[in-house]
């Protein structure tokens, strides 16, 4: 399902990782796993993926191949800012090749202030 995991926050993101030249190969399915609606249209999606991005701000995936993975192939969820993908091969992905779903409302609450729409 997840064979790279790099997850902070908005508050305190992870800066500046490069992965560069890897291949990634076959992940576990993930199509019994939760789903969300992220549209609350007529389609769902699992917040997971072969490479997961969440809390993240300059991290650059470039000629990497990732195949095989039976699930999302990189998920950018929640807060993240400056991602690069280039110059990478994504086949016979189950899932979403490259998905981006953010969050809403995060920043409400009583150490934060209000949601202002760019929470991710």
């Amino acid at each position: 399902q997840v064979l790279v995991n790099i997850t902070g926050t908005k508050w305190d993101p992870v800066k500046n990782m490069k992965f560069k030249g890897i291949k990634y190969i076959a992940a576990a399915h993930t199509y019994m796993n939760p789903h969300g609606v992220p549209s609350a249209g007529d389609w769902a999606l699992e917040r997971f993926g072969a490479i997961f991005l969440e809390g993240t701000e300059g991290i650059s995936v470039e000629s990497c191949e990732i195949e095989r993975v039976d699930g999302n192939g990189i998920m950018l969820s929640g807060y993240n800012r400056n991602t690069t993908i280039q110059n990478s091969d994504l086949a016979f992905i189950g899932g979403t090749a490259i998905a981006l779903w953010g969050r809403t409302n995060e920043t409400e609450g009583d150490n934060h202030p209000q949601a202002d729409g760019t929470d991710g």
